[in-house]
């Protein structure tokens, strides 16, 4: 009985947890100013989700260094400390290859945290470098259907964008779109939020074809205003 009771206790714990997951899956929301891309996470059948974030499936001296590395440089780059942020990203990029294996999603996200930090400071080779590595390592490890392949090719995009490789930076907003739509519907923010940005690359594009930037400035900045004004901000326009 002493069993019985046992497995009855590990079963109400697991379904407590199961709960307490679905209901942060109901309340993910990423706020539009967020340096990292995100997005709503899938419960798995083991009633986990698959944000890499959410918890580490591997606990040691490393995880738990990476995780205050990652949280103090997202604190200085807010504070626009942008030297300590980048010191701290490459701390946790260095202590999450270590505490975690070949493969594991922590690695590209950490890769990503400093990716976006180059991109926001304008280090736009830098940036371009680790995203380019975060997406293959997403695209060995998770493959093509997983929805941090998905936001790494939109960062990519948004690199080759302020780089004003327009044709790159709109090749990879398709593959970031039918993606998400596969994903998440096309009704989500995520679809909504990469399809403006590539409106806004295309009007860029046109503009560039036409031999007139002003002329691409001015057609997008009547939409400042919700995620078309906020996309263009962040690709680097207006910087």
């Amino acid at each position: 009985s002493r069993g019985s009771s046992s497995s009855s206790s590990s079963t109400q714990q697991q379904s407590q947890q199961q709960q307490q997951q679905q209901q942060q899956q109901q309340q993910w929301s990423v706020p539009p100013g967020d340096l990292m891309s995100g997005a709503i996470p899938l419960l798995t059948e083991d009633g986990l989700t698959n944000h890499p974030l959410d918890y580490n499936p591997i606990t040691n001296e490393h995880t738990a260094a990476m995780t205050l590395a990652k949280q103090a440089g997202l604190e200085a780059y807010q504070a626009g400390r942008y030297l300590e942020a980048e010191r701290r990203f490459e701390e946790a990029l260095s202590e999450a290859r270590l505490g975690f294996p070949v493969g594991d999603p922590h690695i590209p996200s950490a890769l990503h945290c400093l990716a976006e930090l180059y991109r926001n400071t304008r280090q736009l080779d830098n940036a371009q470098e680790l995203y380019e590595q975060a997406a293959a390592d997403l695209l060995e490890h998770l493959g093509d259907k997983h929805w941090m392949y998905a936001a790494a090719l939109a960062s990519l995009a948004q690199c080759h964008e302020a780089k004003s490789e327009y044709d790159k930076a709109i090749t990879l907003l398709e593959q970031a779109l039918e993606l998400r739509r596969q994903l998440f519907s096309a009704g989500s923010y995520l679809y909504a939020d990469t399809a403006s940005q590539l409106a806004v690359v295309l009007l860029k594009r046109q503009a560039a074809a036409a031999g007139s930037s002003e002329a691409g400035g001015s057609s997008s900045s009547s939409s400042s205003g919700g995620w078309f004004g906020r996309v263009k901000r962040e690709g680097g326009a207006d910087v």
